[in-house]
């Protein structure tokens, strides 16, 4: 209610209750009249009256002020069995909310490592680098063989230290390589590391490794060839910009191919945040260890026939949904990879739920899908990538899903 409705309300109500205490009191009137006079009794009932004005219009602004200051400081987050999400989630602000109250839910929940790697995720997306570094050390120290992690852990130590490569930053990326010699981020930020550090033979090495992965005639192979023949023509002691020339790329600075679009990574952030939150909140009230005998588990891959229309930093979601298609709405449980992670194993359960009311629990059966998002969103788009497995039980194990076709 606005405060001109309020104030507008207030004056009616001081007209008519006044109205009627004249009415109900006439006889009072009266004898005040003849007792002191019309004058006086004018004045006295005029200051009464003002007094009672001023009184009600004092009260009306602090209600309205109150009102206007509890609507500010309340931030409402919108459930996520509720409409699909809005725009407006992506928003910092947004992410800034629910990342405070994963932070609370940390303190409580101190060993959940899923937890950790998606506290350090979004403060790295909100640009908080030195705290982004802290919670991927909480983040790899549960979860030591996660290639991905390892990676992002020294993207974060880069940056936290102004972009400079520190011991634990080049250390995080020596595992990331030794775990997965073939990951398409690990291979560019290796080379770049090295190619920084004025190692140029290493830093070729890798980003011709690199190359024979990447889908060839794309955006990264393109920035790619740029970076290479610079670096080539300085272990060769040539002059870069003269070698770029001759080999007719552009000249740019040395940069990460093909960051994806920063609104998308929020979206695909506030799902997971909100997801996790849920799951924590429902593992609180219930008292349970976050375990749940209802699970499912395999590997999701992509078919080597669609890897040149995929891109490393591509979200992949991973989604269970009821095999009963008279029940099959939302999905059950969800997780985010990227497509640099596959193949990369899943496990699904009621901790990966979007909504306390549709877990995976509750269903006989499930189909599990993988779809790549070329959006950024997870809800399905033309030129998606996806593959689904056959109606499977649950605590079903080795579950294989091969993204093999395209929407």
């Amino acid at each position: 209610m606005s405060s001109t409705t309020i104030l507008t309300l207030v004056v009616l109500t001081l007209i008519v209750v006044s109205c009627l205490a004249i009415y109900a009191a006439s006889d009072a009137v009266i004898l005040i009249i003849q007792n002191f006079g019309i004058k006086r009794t004018k004045f006295a009932f005029g200051g009464l009256g003002a007094i009672v004005v001023v009184i009600l219009l004092a009260t009306s602004w602090w209600y309205v002020s109150l009102a206007k200051q509890k609507a500010q400081s309340i931030v409402e987050i919108p459930t996520l069995d509720s409409a699909p999400l809005k725009q407006a989630d992506a928003q910092a602000g947004d992410l800034n909310v629910l990342v405070d109250r994963l932070d609370a839910r940390l303190k409580v929940e101190s060993d959940d490592a899923q937890g950790w790697a998606l506290y350090a995720r979004t403060l790295f997306e909100l640009k908080r680098y030195p705290d982004a570094a802290k919670a991927y050390q909480r983040a790899v120290a549960a979860l030591p063989d996660d290639a991905a992690l390892q990676i992002e852990r020294a993207d974060a130590e880069y940056m936290a230290s102004g972009q400079k490569w520190t011991p634990v930053a080049t250390g995080a990326l020596q595992r990331a390589i030794k775990l997965a010699p073939t990951n398409p981020e690990a291979l560019w930020l290796a080379g770049k590391e090295r190619f920084e550090n004025k190692d140029f033979s290493k830093a070729v090495r890798h980003w011709e490794a690199l190359e024979r992965v990447v889908a060839p005639g794309s955006d990264h192979a393109r920035e790619l060839k740029t970076s290479l023949v610079e670096a080539r023509a300085l272990r060769d002691g040539i002059d870069p910009i003269a070698a770029l020339v001759s080999a007719g790329v552009s000249v740019a600075p040395l940069q990460a191919p093909g960051a994806p679009p920063a609104g998308n990574a929020k979206d695909a952030l506030a799902i997971e945040l909100k997801a996790a939150l849920v799951a924590m909140d429902r593992r609180a009230s219930s008292g349970a260890n976050g375990s749940s005998a209802a699970s499912v588990s395999g590997v999701v891959s992509l078919d080597a026939a669609l890897k040149t229309r995929a891109a490393p930093e591509d979200n992949v979601f991973i989604f269970a949904r009821n095999a009963d298609i008279a029940q099959a709405g939302m999905p059950l449980a969800i997780l985010r990879h990227r497509v640099a992670d596959l193949p990369v194993r899943f496990d699904l359960s009621d901790n990966n739920a979007m909504s306390p009311e549709a877990k995976l629990s509750t269903a006989a059966k499930v189909i599990i899908t993988a779809r790549v998002s070329k959006s950024g969103d997870a809800r399905a788009q033309a030129g998606d990538l996806e593959g689904a497995s056959a109606p499977i039980a649950l605590g079903t194990e080795k579950v294989a899903v091969v993204i093999n076709r395209a929407r």
